[in-house]
Order: structure tokens, then C-alpha cells, then sequence
């Protein structure tokens, strides 16, 4: 049985439908998808440019707080004295206080030449020479120096040095000291990220054993210690810590997370190991597959009103069709007949008749194919396509005139 005619234009259109339906919405969540990444790629420039500002302000807080520790003359005499005892009895409170509400962790007196008079977070240890890049700037340079550097405990620390003169006379230098890890726990908030700190094994070779047996009860991968973390430690991360690929997306509990990864530097510039983020992009993947899911559904109400109109029109476009095509038929059958009749009529005459073109013989009588001896005109035809050259080439034979080429005669 013949296929309709609105099968061969409706199937190319649902499967053309389809398709836009199909590029639209993957389209749509590879842009989405993309942009998501790209926000967390940013990442780690935003987290240093974030915290280089803060280090600043933090910085300049501390300053503030050494101007006023320098301008107590009691402090400043017993500096001079070299009386650690009496010098830690008079600047204890303030650390104290300092530590309470600004979270200072270290105050350091140090000697001209770089030794330690006092520490007076650790007051049991001091006459060690300060090797720190913080103090031997401010040494050289003879102002206020800070950065951001390992300590001899290995704690990342923001530490402020300045030269402390009195009547033009250096008596020594006064660093101050924060840790970075409410600073850092701040920052993984702002940003909303998860932190961590992985610290090259190497940095911990000459430390204390106290130091090394603190290390050892931390996670660690094979060349780093994870020594700073804001939240727990997937299992995936030693691998991404270990290899020179900076960004991955990892399954960690339930959610989605896409983990960046940048320098981590002192102020020196030595790298000591990586800052790693660990951003959770479950709620923007689930937002995404959601819309795309609501645009689906608007694509396949819309896609269904075009295939069922784009059926209405072909149907009502295949009736016209068909309507004509049977107009067509019974006009072809009446013509036909005609030519039958024609024929029948033709067949009646004596006289031989023919219809031609001048190149082929289109019609003729059975008196002509009796003269001929054919059967009939498709007998003829295998044999000769006209009898025209002879009336129209032969100026010999006797005819009333020349026929106009292409004119049936």
C-alpha cells in the first residue's frame, strides 16, 4: 500500500524538532556548566587577592599596636636593661589582652644583633638567633617589614617587625605575630570554600620533636602534610595534591565539588607547598539541572503544538493534494477515452491519417498501418519514428505546402 504523503514531510520534521530540542537544552548545560566552573577557577586569584588585602590591614593594625607598646617608657627601659623578667612583667597583660581580642599568637623582643631577648608567648625560650626573612628585612632596611611565613613551630603567621630607636639610638627590634587560621576560617566563609594547607614534608626536617610528632597526627599524602583544613578531607585530595593537575571535580559525601589549587608561598617567595579549595558546586548544579529541566518541559509543550499543527497543515496540504491528484486522474481518464474514441473514429476512415510533429508519428488509422502492413502504431515505431521527410523534405512530391517545423500536422 502507497505511504501517505504526510509521512515522507512529518517524520523529517519530528526528527528535525527533536533535534533543536536536544541541542538547545545540551547547549544550555554545557554554557551553564562552564560558567559554574569557571566562577570556582577563579577561585584562587580571588582568595589571594583577598587575603594579600587583609595581610594589609592586619598589618597595619599590628603597627598600630607596636607604636603603642614603643611609646611606654617603662617598656622601653627595661628593653635597655635587658631585664627579661621585669620587661615580660610589664608587657604581659597587654599580650594578654592583644591575644584575647585581636587573636595575637606572638610577641618577640629581639637584641641589635638578632638574638632573642624575650618571647613573651614563650617565656621559658629565648637567646636563638632569628633567621625569619621578616626580621632580616627589617634589619636591613632599618623600617617596618611584614609577611606571611613559617615560624619555627611551622604555623603560618602573618609577623609584623620594626627597628624600635630611642633618642636615635637602636635598642633593639619588637616583631608581633598573628596566625592565619581564624583569618583563613574567615576567608573559606567569604568565599564559600573549603581550605586547606598542604606543607611541603621538607619544611619539617630540622624542627623540634614536638613540632614532628605534631605533623605526624595530621593527614598526609606522600611528599606533603595537610596542616590547615576548614572541613574534612576527601579521600581524592591526596592524589590532586600529588599530581600537577590544578583543578578536578570530585563526589565527596552527597555533594558535587570542583577542588582548585595555587602556590603556597612565604614572603620570601619560597614555595612551601599548595593552598587547596575545595568549592561545593551541588546547589548551582542542581539550580542548572532544574532550569534545564523547566526549559525542557517548555521546549516539548512548544515542540508538541508545532508537530501537531505542522501535522494539521500537511494533512489539510495532502488532501488538497490528493483532492487535485483525483481532478487530475479522472481528467486523464476522460482523455483517455477520447483518444479512444479518437482512434475508433480515425480507424472508420478509407483515407490513410496521421498526427505528427514532423519527427515522430503521433497518431494514425488502421488504413495506414493496412497500407504499411503494421499492426499498429507501437509496431510502426519499432521500425520508423515518421513518414514526415517525405512531405517535408522532397520538393519532388506534390503537397500544398511546407509544414512549419515543430507544428503538428
Amino acid at each position: 500500500m502507497k505511504q501517505p504523503y504526510r509521512l515522507h514531510l512529518y517524520i523529517p520534521l519530528i526528527i528535525t524538532i527533536i533535534i533543536m530540542v536536544l541541542s538547545a537544552v545540551l547547549t544550555i548545560i554545557y554554557i551553564q556548566d562552564t560558567s559554574i566552573n569557571k566562577s570556582k577557577k577563579d577561585t584562587p586569584e580571588n582568595f589571594k587577592h583577598y587575603l594579600n588585602v587583609t595581610v594589609d590591614n592586619e598589618a597595619a593594625s599590628l603597627q598600630e599596636y607596636i607604636a603603642f607598646i614603643q611609646s611606654r617608657d617603662d617598656v622601653a627601659q627595661r628593653f635597655q636593661e635587658l631585664d627579661k623578667n621585669e620587661l615580660n612583667n610589664s608587657v604581659k597583660d597587654i599580650y594578654k589582652r592583644l591575644n584575647e581580642n585581636v587573636n595575637l599568637t606572638h610577641m618577640y623582643f629581639i637584641k641589635p644583633d638578632g638574638t632573642v631577648l624575650l618571647r613573651v608567648h614563650d617565656y621559658e625560650k629565648d637567646s636563638d638567633f632569628v633567621e625569619r626573612e621578616t626580621f632580616k628585612k627589617a634589619q636591613t632596611l632599618q623600617s617596618v617589614y611584614y609577611g606571611l611565613e613559617f615560624g619555627m613551630k611551622k604555623n603560618y603567621t602573618l609577623r609584623v617587625v620594626q627597628p624600635w630607636y630611642v633618642d636615635g639610638k637602636l635598642i633593639g627590634y619588637l616583631e608581633l605575630g598573628k596566625e592565619i587560621d581564624k583569618t583563613l576560617d574567615e576567608l573559606s566563609e567569604y568565599l564559600k570554600t573549603h581550605i586547606y594547607l598542604a606543607v611541603n614534608k621538607e619544611l619539617y626536617k630540622n624542627v623540634p620533636e614536638f613540632v614532628t610528632n605534631n605533623m605526624q597526627q595530621k593527614t598526609q599524602t606522600a611528599h606533603y602534610y595537610i596542616a590547615y583544613q576548614t572541613f574534612n578531607i576527601p579521600e581524592q585530595l591526596a592524589s590532586i595534591i600529588e599530581n600537577k593537575k590544578n583543578i578536578a571535580e570530585i563526589f565527596f559525601e552527597g555533594h558535587h565539588y570542583f577542588i582548585s589549587k595555587s602556590i603556597l608561598s612565604d614572603v620570601s617567595g619560597k614555595e612551601l607547598g599548595y593552598f587547596i579549595f575545595l568549592s561545593d558546586i551541588s546547589l548551582e548544579h542542581n539550580i542548572m539541572y532544574k532550569s534545564v529541566e523547566i526549559l525542557a518541559i517548555i521546549l516539548l509543550l512548544v515542540s508538541s503544538v508545532l508537530i501537531i499543527g505542522g501535522y494539521i497543515v500537511i494533512r489539510n496540504k495532502e488532501k488538497s493534494i490528493n483532492t487535485l491528484t483525483s481532478e487530475l486522474d479522472a481528467q486523464k481518464e476522460e482523455l483517455s477515452h477520447f483518444n479512444i474514441k479518437l482512434q475508433k473514429l480515425y480507424d472508420l476512415q478509407k483515407n490513410i491519417t496521421i498526427l505528427t510533429d514532423g519527427k515522430r508519428l503521433l497518431l494514425a488509422n488502421q488504413a495506414m498501418f493496412d497500407f504499411f502492413w503494421f499492426d499498429d502504431l507501437e509496431d510502426f515505431l519499432k521500425h520508423y519514428n515518421c513518414i514526415c521527410d517525405r512531405f517535408i523534405n522532397n520538393d519532388d512530391f506534390f503537397h500544398l505546402g511546407k509544414v512549419p517545423e515543430g507544428k503538428h500536422w
